[in-house]
């Protein structure tokens, strides 16, 4: 008797095993799985090193999700920085229709979608305008997003504003316009370089200055952190500056190629090493002395942690721009070389993307259909490629270079939750997603006689009911002959 009650345990576990699965297998339905956690772009190329990579995975076919046209009524002055919320802040220089009020409307389409006064926009993910910042004024550099505030360089105005209001919590007079951006450390401290002032500040997450340090030449770039504290950038003196935690001075790399004018924000590498991209004046170009012809190639550099050369790497372009760090530790960055006829007149630009490994040898180059780029590369979640050009559009290509799409919707980019493209555009911001191909064929689909749709669905009850008739029957079956055999060795034993 006890091993009938074991089989028949069995069969009915079994039954009731065949009745949930069988169903999920045939329709092949699959467990809910909890999303990934949102990577937001809360500073000037995503974190404290620069790497200007985002978790998140961007389109792989653009469509555009919004845009918001400020026309001849004014034009963003920052990049967009997006929270995990996907709230997202814009600096906006406004015209002035009115020189009392100096306020003016934002249209698309005739829509009061932006309005008011130059400053900080902070919108919704429906692109609705939530706030703009009571302190007016030209926002100069990338805001960033704290925990409890946003901040920003509004005229020479360090600012921490409520995320709710936009109201001003507190502001640091500084001694000039900011360029590159505010960064911020793990314990709140904010950092920004200004131009003109030639001075680099940190300042406490409640507004104190803590340290300032003079520079030799004007600062327009953001700043990077190590996981020391230590603070890095760089300044039109063609000088890298590591500065201590207390804001002395650690070492200073000085950039002495001939020609050399500009350099680009450093960001840092998990090892430490830092890299950044150097621009050669192109007006020394001559056709005749082949030392000069050298002169238009651009370098990307790689710093030891201690303050020496690690290498250089000669760029196919008269400027490396900034770059940016794969997962597995590529260097990616965009240049530009410009064309001449014999006289020495520019006619137009070769630009190309560039994959330099960590020893300075190079991956591979990429030939792009663009004139001229400007600004950083930005890396998805998948490793590909976004470059922007000066005329306005933006490409995506592979890890591999091998060009994905190319869309007129260049800018200032940033990757934002859900993989949404953020675009600071000349005259307009808007948003890239993925496009929907098969929302067309969708709908062609739903536009269906309403009999074949009654079919459908006698179809998928019956693909619901007949594995559990199935089931059931297997079950009786074997709780029949399991019983005859019980009964079988009943008898057995009475005839004992």
């Amino acid at each position: 008797m006890f091993l009938v009650n074991r089989r028949s345990g069995f069969i009915g576990r079994l039954v009731v095993l065949l009745a949930g699965v069988v169903p999920l297998l045939l329709f092949g339905l699959s467990v809910p799985v909890l999303a990934a956690a949102t990577d937001s772009w809360g500073v000037y190329q995503h974190d404290a090193g620069h790497s200007g990579r985002s978790n998140n995975i961007a389109p792989s076919q653009p469509g555009i999700l919004w845009v918001i046209q400020f026309g001849t009524s004014g034009k963003p002055s920052s990049p967009i920085v997006v929270g995990e919320d996907s709230n997202f802040y814009v600096g906006v220089d406004v015209t002035p229709f009115d020189k009392e009020s100096s306020s003016t409307t934002s249209t698309e389409s005739s829509k009061p979608d932006a309005s008011g006064h130059s400053g900080l926009f902070a919108f919704a993910p429906d692109k609705k305008v939530r706030w703009v910042s009571k302190l007016t004024g030209k926002v100069t550099g990338s805001p960033a997003i704290g925990k409890d505030a946003v901040y920003a360089v509004i005229g020479t105005t360090l600012a921490a504003l409520n995320k709710t209001d936009g109201s001003v919590k507190w502001q640091v007079p500084l001694n000039g316009e900011s360029s590159g951006g505010i960064m911020l450390g793990n314990d709140g401290t904010l950092y920004v370089g200004t131009v003109k002032g030639k001075t680099l500040y940190a300042v406490s997450s409640d507004g104190k200055i803590k340290w300032q340090y003079a520079a030799s030449g004007q600062i327009d770039g953001s700043p990077t952190l190590g996981n020391d504290s230590s603070v890095y950038f760089t300044a039109q003196d063609l000088c890298l500056y590591a500065l201590n935690a207390n804001g002395s001075l650690k070492w200073k790399y000085k950039v002495t190629e001939k020609g050399a004018i500009k350099l680009s924000s450093p960001i840092l590498a998990p090892d430490n090493t830092i890299y950044f991209g150097m621009t050669r004046d192109d007006g020394l170009l001559t056709k005749q002395d082949e030392d000069q012809k050298k002169l238009g190639k651009g370098r990307l550099f790689a710093i030891k942690p201690n303050g020496g050369l690690k290498w250089y790497f000669e760029a196919k372009g008269k400027s490396a721009n900034m770059p940016a760090l794969q997962k597995d530790g590529t260097i990616i960055f965009s240049t530009t070389s410009l064309n001449y006829t014999d006289d020495r007149q520019y006619w137009q630009g070769d630009c190309r993307v560039e994959a330099v490994m960590p020893n300075g040898v190079e991956k591979w180059p990429s030939d792009s259909a663009d004139n001229s780029h400007e600004g950083p590369a930005l890396i998805d979640g998948a490793g590909n490629i976004f470059v922007t050009s000066t005329d306005g559009f933006l490409t995506c290509m592979g890890k591999n270079g091998v060009m994905i799409w190319r869309a007129k919707v260049g800018g200032k980019v940033s990757i934002g939750p859900k993989g949404i493209l953020y675009v600071a555009a000349k005259s307009s911001i808007g948003a890239v997603t993925q496009r929907d191909l098969s929302k067309e064929t969708k709908q062609s689909e739903q536009i269906q006689d309403e009999s074949n749709r009654g079919s459908s669905y006698g179809t998928s009850l019956l693909i619901y009911i007949i594995p559990i008739v199935i089931a059931a029957a297997i079950g009786y079956f074997f709780k029949t002959k399991i019983s005859a055999n019980t009964d079988g060795d009943n008898k057995g034993d009475s005839e004992e």
